[in-house]
């Protein structure tokens, strides 16, 4: 899987046909996924993007700021890596597709994954919109902090989760979290859990540690 910019990986000898002739030798097929801003195609594929840009090409945050109340064109970033997060959840499953599917029939596979594409089809009607009654419903609710156009998706979390932690249970609740007794970053350090849970407990989902600070591996001396 690689999230450089389309064409890039080509240029250094890892590109896609380069993989296959890999393939090939060993006798055994590869998974090839590319995850990038936008697509495969089109007169932006070669661009560099990220989740901000995607949620402005595509109207995402145009309708949030609309939908909290702010004068026409004004953007509001979506309050959570939605694009980030969900283009990497369809990158997943097209991996276990094809690997599943490799293990039947053979042969190597070729996968996109697209921040755009993930962002315009939260705008169909098949997902829908919230209504501006619903948001402001939230708001009474949960009574979250000022969004505004300057804040970024990490500042956005913040007032997310200060508004979570003091007007509701949802970060509290001990079946959404997972708990380790000793992390880098404390002890009895919960961080949430998977949100996927199957009949069979031996498939579920599960952390098997808690998370690492960057560069804390213990076995890489990394000021060499």
């Amino acid at each position: 899987m690689q999230a450089f910019r389309l064409g890039s990986l080509d240029r250094k000898g890892f590109g896609l046909e380069d993989i296959v002739e890999m393939s090939k030798k060993r006798n055994k097929g590869a998974v090839y996924l590319d995850l990038n801003c936008y697509g495969k195609d089109g007169y932006y594929a070669e661009r560099p993007g990220f989740q901000q840009i995607a949620d402005a090409a595509t109207g995402c945050s145009y309708v949030c700021g609309k939908s909290l109340g702010f004068e026409e064109g004004t953007g509001v970033l979506p309050s959570l890596p939605i694009a980030d997060m969900l283009s990497g959840a369809i990158a997943v499953l097209d991996i276990m597709l094809a690997l599943r599917d490799r293990e039947r029939h053979g042969g190597s596979y070729h996968a996109f994954a697209a921040l755009v594409a993930v962002d315009a089809f939260q705008l169909t009607e098949e997902v829908g919109l919230y209504s501006p009654e619903t948001v402001a419903k939230n708001q009474s609710k949960f009574k979250f902090g000022p969004m505004t156009p300057d804040l970024m998706v990490e500042e956005l979390l913040y007032v997310l989760t200060d508004a979570w932690g003091r007007n509701s249970d949802i970060l509290r609740r001990p079946d959404y979290m997972a708990t380790f007794p000793e992390t880098p970053f404390g002890k009895n350090h919960s961080i949430l859990g998977p949100n996927v849970e199957y009949s069979n407990a031996d498939c579920s989902p599960r952390w098997d540690h808690g998370p690492v600070p960057y560069c804390h591996s213990s076995s890489v001396d990394w000021r060499s």
